[in-house]
Parts: C-alpha cells; sequence; structure tokens
C-alpha cells in the first residue's frame, strides 16, 4: 500500500521541514485539537494560517508575535455570538495589532449572520491601518 495517503495527526507542536520551509502546528482555539500552522521560510519570513479560531492562547500569541503574514479567521461582524469558538472581525483585528503582524488578512467571514457589506467592512479596516485586508476567494499571498 502507498504512504501517498498515509494520515498524520498535527498537534500542537508538531513540525515538518520541507527544506526551505518549516511548517509548525499552533494551538488554536476552536475545537478540542484544532490547529493553525506557522510556515517559517529559508529566508526568514514568517506566516500563520489560522482560519477558525477563537481567542488565541497566550503560548500561540507568543509564537505569532511579529510574523509577517497573518492569515486569521473573523467571523462576525459586530457582535461575537461564540466568543470562545470564533473571532469578530474587531477582535481579530486588535488581535493582529496587539501582535505587531506586517499584514493581517480576514478570512472565514460569515456575512450573513449580520449583514455587512465588502465597503463597510474595508472602511472599518483601513481606519484601523493600512496593513489590514479581507481575504477573498483566489488570492494568492506571497510568503
Amino acid at each position: 500500500m502507498s504512504d501517498c495517503f498515509a494520515i498524520q495527526e498535527w498537534a500542537a507542536g508538531w513540525q515538518i521541514d520541507l527544506r526551505e520551509m518549516v511548517v509548525t502546528a499552533v494551538e488554536a482555539q476552536h475545537e478540542p485539537g484544532t490547529v493553525g500552522i506557522l510556515i517559517e521560510t529559508a529566508g526568514g519570513s514568517r506566516t500563520a494560517y489560522l482560519p477558525d479560531t477563537g481567542p488565541l492562547p497566550e503560548a500561540t500569541k507568543k509564537q505569532l508575535e511579529g510574523v509577517d503574514t497573518l492569515i486569521l479567521g473573523a467571523t462576525f461582524w459586530k457582535g461575537n455570538w461564540m466568543p470562545e469558538t470564533h473571532l469578530s472581525i474587531e477582535q481579530a483585528v486588535d488581535l493582529g495589532l496587539e501582535l505587531k503582524v506586517g499584514r493581517l488578512y480576514l478570512t472565514h467571514l460569515a456575512m450573513h449572520h449580520q449583514p455587512v457589506t465588502n465597503r463597510e467592512v474595508n472602511e472599518y479596516l483601513w481606519s484601523r491601518g493600512r496593513n489590514l485586508h479581507m481575504a477573498c476567494d483566489g488570492m494568492c499571498i506571497e510568503i
């Protein structure tokens, strides 16, 4: 049997070295066992991807401080109905600013929970900083 479909469980701290980059699983706050990833390239860039999380554990915040790019879930506009497992746009922006990230891209946006337009979200983001963006389908981010 081929190993190409071997399943490898990723727990926080799990790491793989892919020659030009190291990928590390970082603890997220969602369902038990949920992780995001931190990608560190040989060139020194650091990109983190946590598309579905609530408030981050302190250890994860320390790992992500100052990353070049943070891609972060921001499910709710205004009020947050699930504060233990999700972030609102405002909470995600606050977190990105706290961590002093180079660029923040918000994903997992669920505008149907509280109707809002892309324009309104972008105006809010731009009022908080020019390094804050909405992610969109098909977007490519160089790491």
